[in-house]
């Protein structure tokens, strides 16, 4: 599912008291095949597309920054950093962006989380 966002004028505050450049206009839900979860991202969520780095594909950084600001799938169970490291560079992937898929693996799982760092950086005890 391809999620569809508009770039914002001025910032909009984010789920986690930072703020946005981005609002999502057409929500959707991933599934990840290796982790057998889905996350959705709901129509006008706010993301901060790849914090800083330019945006290629923003359904990438969306469903990423839903799991940031929750810590959570859609069936309640936690989501660790590593976690949602892998699933950011499974969806770069898929959308051919190799190169950044690798990168933005580590690069989240080093500099990234939110509420998934909180769970754990690998596992959550769960």
């Amino acid at each position: 599912m391809m999620l569809k966002a508009k770039k914002l004028i001025r910032n909009i505050e984010c789920l986690d008291d930072t703020y946005c450049d981005y609002v999502i206009i057409k929500g959707g839900t991933y599934y990840s095949k290796r982790y057998n979860k889905h996350i959705t991202v709901e129509k006008y969520m706010p993301s901060d597309g790849a914090t800083g780095a330019f945006d290629v594909c923003i359904d990438a950084w969306g469903f990423h920054d839903k799991l940031c600001y929750t810590g959570k799938f859609d069936d309640g169970t936690l989501c660790s950093n590593w976690q949602a490291s892998c699933i950011v560079s499974d969806i770069l992937s898929e959308r051919g962006r190799w190169f950044r898929s690798t990168t933005w693996k580590y690069a989240t799982l080093i500099g990234g989380g939110g509420k998934c760092r909180e769970n754990g950086i690998f596992y959550t005890g769960q």
